[in-house]
């Protein structure tokens, strides 16, 4: 019997969906079906909902039917019961302590055909973990037994694998299995290995962009975004070398946005990595591993 899901991947920037199909204990990933929406994580909480919906409605758009919902969250959440506790992160802060899939079938079920949905079973998962769990069914996780998996963009994501397992508070991984809370510097992670730090690493460069403006200058060879690109990943070598040596994966393996221009991060990285540090290497799926991770998270916890 094939199941059909639609899964979601919600950033800071960004909403990626696409439709999955599960056959076999095989997943597909509907390639037509897979689009980017706008997040407007920094409005309120209305327009935060109705992109969400949005992104739902249309993936659903090509399926005739449908068992589930599967949804890759960022952090700080509590995913057993739904409720984002984001705050002063940039992004969220509008819906902070609601519970989310609740309003989310509201706002479906008061859509044309949203009686269809009534009985569709909704899944949460942090977004990195959802990566993580993407790449060790069909990305370069698979080559690895021991991965600590990067998702970097408006936030730092994390997640540790262990023979293709998340695990957390064993092992040398931090009980909650994220780092972006760990004290670095002045403050914690995720205010030096994030999109706002990038931001003033530009900035300090005499560079006014944003990200994909930063990226694409790199690739044209200007300097100073390629400098850019070496302070933010300086940066993210001296924040995740703790993590390094406790855990000592085999592989660094980055996801998110920011992941792409690795080239230009790497050597500084790794100057930062003790000695005999991990192979560090950039997703080949990016969003598609976090919308199959969900996905398959969602055949997990519906068996």
């Amino acid at each position: 019997m094939v199941q059909t899901i639609v899964s979601l991947d919600v950033g800071g920037t960004s909403i990626q969906s696409g439709l999955v199909l599960s056959l076999r204990e095989k997943l597909y990933l509907l390639e037509e079906s897979v689009l980017a929406y706008p997040s407007h994580a920094e409005r309120n909480a209305e327009e935060i909902f109705q992109s969400l919906v949005s992104a739902i409605e249309k993936t659903y758009y090509f399926a005739d039917s449908l068992d589930g919902v599967a949804i890759g969250f960022p952090g700080p959440f509590d995913y057993w019961n739904g409720i984002s506790y984001m705050r002063n992160l940039g992004k969220f802060d509008a819906i902070y302590g609601v519970r989310l899939i609740p309003e989310l079938k509201k706002r479906l079920a008061a859509r044309p055909g949203g009686h269809r949905l009534a009985n569709v079973k909704f899944t949460l998962l942090n977004d990195a973990w959802a990566f993580a769990l993407g790449e060790a069914r069909e990305g370069l996780a698979r080559q690895y037994s021991r991965v600590l998996c990067l998702t970097l963009g408006t936030g730092c994501g994390s997640a540790f694998l262990v023979d293709g397992k998340l695990i957390r508070g064993e092992q040398g991984a931090p009980c909650n299995g994220m780092i972006y809370d760990q004290p670095f510097q002045d403050g914690i992670v995720d205010d030096y290995v994030s999109r706002r730090y990038l931001m003033k690493c530009a900035r300090d460069n005499g560079l006014e962009m944003d990200g994909a403006e930063l990226f694409q200058s790199a690739q044209e060879g200007e300097e100073a975004a390629i400098q850019t690109f070496k302070d933010y990943g300086s940066m993210l070598g001296q924040a995740v070398r703790s993590s390094v040596e406790q855990f000592r994966p085999d592989v660094l393996l980055l996801g998110g946005q920011i992941s792409r221009a690795l080239p230009y991060m790497e050597e500084a990285i790794k100057e930062q990595l003790p000695q005999n540090s991990p192979d560090l290497v950039c997703s080949h799926m990016l969003s598609r591993s976090a919308l199959l991770g969900a996905a398959g998270d969602w055949l997990d916890r519906a068996i």
